[in-house]
């Protein structure tokens, strides 16, 4: 990466750590691509992977409140 490029991504960095999470999340929930799910205090969730041969893999259980947010590459 050249020097520009370099200071660039400092000065962003930067930026963005002075930027509370919850306002980086409610601005990442109104882009393209991006599903926000909230699982409340009582609830709990689970996310697994399946793979062929109906192989599965929990890669997290737990329980709320949280917020999920999954990001779907173009």
């Amino acid at each position: 990466m050249s020097a520009s490029a370099d200071h660039a991504a400092t000065v962003m960095q930067e930026t963005l750590s002075g930027i509370p999470t919850n306002d980086l999340i409610a601005e990442l929930a109104t882009r393209d691509g991006i599903a926000v799910y909230t699982v409340g205090t009582e609830e709990e969730y689970l996310i697994k992977r399946m793979g062929v041969e109906a192989r599965h893999e929990v890669l997290e259980a737990y329980h709320g409140p949280i917020r999920i947010l999954t990001v779907v590459d173009p």
